[in-house]
């Protein structure tokens, strides 16, 4: 494993600090007190079970288990750091069922930069896509740590942005589209609505080429190939996927793709991945139950799941309330319903209904929208969503810290951790012992005073700071009992106090802390020296 040092080469000397080494042969610190252990143990799906998720009779099964869950979307997870992805999966272990969802694979566009996107364009000598190896090597390093920690994945592959191309976050049908046809110029994404995506045989041919990389592609970090590869338990067909696309109903958004073209990729993906599960990724904007399943499509053998997104039932946008009649139209046609967005709720007893309803009704899972991780950076990533409402972090704080963080979090955390395992029918274990933070460097303000940043571990609502004069005498005295990081990204540092520290010469070592009432403490942080 690299050195803090290696790592981040300005943490040798920074801010006219020397930093010693916490890997010194002779430490110039006391022995550190006894702590905690983090119950968050990675867990490889390697040496645990081979088996792939299995839909029957409205349910999802692992092992013969029931695999019913309630958990969040992850959408940062593609392009995260290694820090940031297996904060992620810490994160998520937790809960009853450790399982999440990605965004899609971007389509460079007005919003995605060439070096960001999965696809970069089309080859017509080839007759293939322009791929992105980069981005897959990141995706090969999701999936190798989702199976390092036992955490499993659905990507939903091709996406649709609904108004304008300033919303276009990820690259959609649009871009496909002008990327296969050369369609260039100002007036691009209008032209590209002459072709039905749902319909063109050439469209059909080159998107399934898109599944066939994705499914066909060995890892480069662990060698399993991607259709094998048990860590998924579905491949979504894509993110709110609904006529939308389809000439000359533009833009009616009412009904769901054509079911030719959702059991034709579907097929398409059974033939190279026939043991993960497919789940139709339609979204239809209507309030009316068979407006939203085609049938084609719940009649297929090749489709597995069937999902809806619900949101704000104060605006009436795609409410939840309607979730009853959703999931019975599904299993009447034998399949399973799944929840793959859900949130925005406006007070904390909706919130409580939603858990109710899924608990009373045949829904395999539901995945708010969205988690965010603790930032390679120190802090947290956040991220708004309009309307006063943010991602949400673990294990939440009420009030937060920062205005980027939603004022429901800590509610909206626990009740999805409650019923994650409530659908279980599992005793609702009190939080985890909380990873080790980590001291990343000291520095001095403007006025002089000393301050180090570091990075949060995963799980920990406060820190305990602890400080020891120089040299291997004396012991360890609490500096500090109650440092929160609900904070962004970059902003997590403890500031010393000079009227007790002076300029914060010694040795300085954190751990975190869980929720009360058991208040449990976890693994000790590496230990910063400062001469």
């Amino acid at each position: 494993m690299p050195s803090l040092q290696m790592l981040f080469p300005w943490l040798a000397l920074f801010g006219g600090f020397a930093v010693a080494s916490s890997n010194a042969n002779s430490p110039s610190y006391p022995p550190l007190p006894e702590t905690g252990r983090s119950d968050l143990t990675p867990f490889s799906l390697a040496t645990g079970t081979s088996e792939f998720v299995t839909a029957r009779d409205g349910k999802l099964y692992l092992d013969d288990a029931e695999y019913t869950f309630s958990s969040f979307n992850a959408p940062d997870l593609i392009g995260g750091s290694q820090f940031e992805i297996e904060d992620t999966f810490r994160s998520l272990v937790a809960f009853g069922r450790p399982i999440t969802r990605t965004y899609t694979l971007g389509v460079v566009s007005v919003n995605v930069q060439n070096s960001s996107a999965f696809i970069q364009g089309w080859d017509s000598d080839a007759q293939d896509w322009i791929y992105n190896e980069a981005q897959f090597v990141k995706l090969d390093m999701v999936l190798s740590l989702a199976r390092k920690w036992g955490c499993k994945i659905v990507i939903p592959v091709i996406n649709q942005d609904y108004g304008s191309q300033s919303t276009n976050w990820a690259g959609n049908w649009a871009d496909l589209i002008q990327l296969y046809y050369g369609i260039t110029g100002d007036n691009a994404y209008n032209e590209s609505k002459a072709y039905d995506f749902w319909t063109d045989a050439n469209l059909i041919a080159a998107t399934k080429k898109i599944y066939t990389k994705l499914l066909a592609r060995t890892n480069t970090l662990n060698g399993v190939v991607y259709g094998q590869d048990n860590t998924f338990w579905a491949i979504e067909t894509g993110n709110e996927l609904n006529l939308n696309m389809s000439a000359p109903t533009f833009p009616d958004t009412s009904l769901p793709p054509p079911g030719s073209w959702t059991v034709e990729i579907a097929k398409h993906i059974k033939s190279l991945a026939p043991n993960i599960l497919v789940m139709d990724g339609s979204l239809s904007r209507s309030n009316t139950t068979e407006n939203k399943f085609n049938a084609t499509s719940l009649e297929s053998p090749f489709v597995d799941l069937f999902s809806y997104h619900y949101y704000d039932v104060q605006v009436g946008q795609l409410p939840f309330y309607v979730m009853a009649s959703d999931a019975a139209y599904v299993r009447k046609y034998g399949k399973t319903f799944v929840i793959g967005e859900h949130g925005f709720y406006p007070n904390t007893s909706s919130w409580d209904v939603f858990h109710d309803m899924q608990a009373s009704n045949p829904v395999a899972g539901s995945m708010v929208w969205s988690l965010r991780e603790h930032a390679d950076t120190g802090g947290f990533v956040t991220h708004g969503e309009g309307g006063d409402i943010y991602s949400y972090h673990v294990p939440g704080w009420s009030p937060p810290t920062s205005p980027m963080f939603d004022a429901l979090e800590q509610y909206i955390v626990g009740s999805t951790y409650t019923a994650s395992h409530q659908l279980l029918n599992q005793a609702v274990p009190h939080y985890p012992a909380p990873w080790a933070p980590t001291i990343l460097a000291a520095n001095t303000t403007s006025n002089g005073t000393a301050f180090f940043q570091f990075l949060g571990g995963t799980w920990a609502e406060h820190y305990e700071v602890f400080h020891a004069v120089t040299g291997n005498v004396g012991s360890w005295q609490q500096a500090v009992n109650y440092l929160r990081d609900d904070v962004d990204a970059g902003m997590a540092n403890f500031t010393v106090d000079p009227a007790v520290y002076g300029d914060g010469n010694g040795s300085w070592v954190m751990r975190g802390v869980s929720f009360a009432p058991l208040l449990r403490k976890g693994p000790w942080s590496n230990v910063l020296t400062i001469e």
